[in-house]
Formats: structure tokens, sequence, C-alpha cells
């Protein structure tokens, strides 16, 4: 499998787990997630209040392609190293994962006016980002490795 194949598939799995931690959180919270609010602020002229099949496609469609453009880069990036070891690949996935909720919670969101920054979002809000991202990066490192080590043996019964 190469590259860019585990990283849309490692992406695709991790997007799947971190959105899961996402609606099972938000389940005791009132208003929108961040992935909702950021996708009505850039797309707001497609989208009426009636529209709320419409805005979920749209706010799955960007997530997804967001934490999967991410594991793309993840993959290009990882694949120099052929890590052995399992735990490392989780802790550097997580890292990642991490380090993606604060150059955008912190960074690039903020700075482009499109929302606060993470200190001024509710602190429920923000630690269940702070712990989908986290999940997002482990299941990228766990399933990237997974996938690099063993992926088309595993999937398809190919050796190559």
């Amino acid at each position: 499998m190469d590259r860019m194949q585990n990283g849309f598939w490692s992406g695709t799995m991790a997007t799947s787990a971190m959105t899961l931690v996402m609606l099972l959180g938000k389940l005791d919270q009132p208003e929108a997630l961040p992935p909702a609010k950021l996708t009505d602020d850039l797309v707001p002229e497609v989208l009426t209040p009636a529209d709320s099949n419409r805005r979920t496609d749209l706010t799955m469609l960007a997530h997804f392609g967001f934490g999967v453009s991410l594991a793309a880069a993840y993959a290009l990036m990882n694949g120099r190293t052929q890590e052995k070891n399992l735990g490392v690949s989780l802790a550097k996935g997580t890292a990642f994962g991490l380090a993606v909720w604060a150059t955008s919670y912190l960074g690039w969101i903020p700075a482009l006016g499109l929302r606060p920054d993470a200190h001024k979002l509710p602190r429920d809000t923000n630690w269940l980002m702070v712990a989908a991202h986290a999940v997002w990066g482990a299941t990228l490192g766990l399933a990237n490795h997974s996938l690099r080590v063993s992926g088309n043996i595993q999937l398809d019964g190919q050796n190559g």
C-alpha cells in the first residue's frame, strides 16, 4: 500500500473514531460543535436554518476532508521512518493529533477570524475537542502503522 493510500484509509478510520467521540461527548451540550460552526461561517450563503440535512452533509464532508487531508500529510511525513514499535506509532500519532488541535484552535482558526481561540470556548467543548483530537491522532498512528506493516495482506490478501 503506498503512502497516499495509507493516508486516505488511516485518515478515514481516524476521523470516524474522532467523530464518534465528538457525537458521544455532545450528547449533553446544547450548541453545535466547532466543525459545524466553522462550516456555517465558511459557507453561510448555501445554508438556511431549514437546511439541517445540507448543513450536516457539508459539515461531515468538510470534517472528513480536513481529517483525511492531514492524515495523508502525516502518512507522507511518517513514511520515511518505518517504525517497528506500535507504542511509538501510537505516541507519534497522538502527538500529531494534539498538534493539529493546537495549530487549529490556537492558531489559524482565530488568526483568520473564523472563531475565537480555544481559551474562549466553553470548557466542556474545549476538553471534548482536545480529547477528540487525541483519539484522532492515536487512531491515525495505529492505523498508519498497521496498514504500513501489513495492510495489503490484511485487507486483500496481496503481498505487494
